[in-house]
């Protein structure tokens, strides 16, 4: 039995990629975990893992026989503007072609691995990371989890996963890793400000100023200052 937390991560579930307006219904972590681990899938993934060579075949079965969540939220819609409620959740997917159980033993070892199976054509991985549950820092804690990885792993998460109403296709792994007290990731990418120099020498533009006659003083003139009242602000410290 998993940690009763996961119940409070919560989100859309479609039928299929080919559903865009109402979901089927919202599930849990612990649904998510028990859809995956047990043999629901098990029948359509085998098959699709069989065709992957046939790209049509292959992309009849993604698009419409696998059911797809909205990992980060709950949905009316299954668009940007649709998002209900966002859930804490972001999803990663990784390219893994050579060495998959080494890197996904790595994978599971990280402090923000909260689930990690494998994908339904059986080439990659799937990872999902406890995130702020903030629709407007979405995209850049993608970005900061992409340098993340990249740094850590040597690998970069694809681009694509990065919109919050990016679906996740569901998939077939008994063995897939749960991990219920990962840590939050809080880290938000944040563009680099260039610095400015300067290529020119300050005392060469100075501005000058010329009289015409040393001799001649200049008028004097009384300096006019403005008094304005100002009420004291007033500031009250809770």
């Amino acid at each position: 039995m998993q940690h009763q937390t996961n119940s409070a991560y919560r989100f859309s579930l479609y039928r299929n990629l080919t559903c865009y307006d109402q979901p089927d219904v919202a599930i849990d972590i612990n649904q998510l975990y028990e859809i995956i681990k047990e043999g629901y899938l098990e029948k359509e993934i085998v098959t699709l893992r069989k065709v992957c060579n046939n790209e049509e075949i292959c992309d009849k079965i993604l698009r419409g026989h696998i059911p797809a969540v909205t990992l980060s939220g709950i949905f009316g819609e299954r668009n940007g503007s649709g998002l209900i409620k966002h859930s804490g959740l972001i999803q990663l997917e990784l390219s893994v072609t050579e060495q998959y159980e080494s890197f996904f033993s790595e994978i599971c070892k990280d402090v923000y691995t909260y689930l990690a199976f494998r994908n339904p054509l059986g080439n990659g991985l799937k990872v999902v990371v406890k995130i702020r549950e903030s629709a407007e820092t979405h995209s850049d804690q993608y970005l900061a989890l992409q340098t993340y990885y990249n740094t850590k792993f040597g690998i970069e998460p694809e681009a694509g996963s990065k919109e919050v109403s990016h679906t996740m296709l569901l998939s077939h792994d008994p063995g897939i890793y749960c991990n219920p007290d990962s840590k939050v990731f809080h880290e938000v990418f944040e563009t680099q400000k260039p610095e400015m120099t300067l290529s020119y020498k300050a005392e060469e533009n100075k501005p000058k100023t010329h009289f015409t006659d040393k001799n001649k003083e200049l008028p004097a003139e009384p300096m006019k200052m403005t008094f304005i009242k100002r009420k004291p602000k007033i500031r009250f410290i809770h």
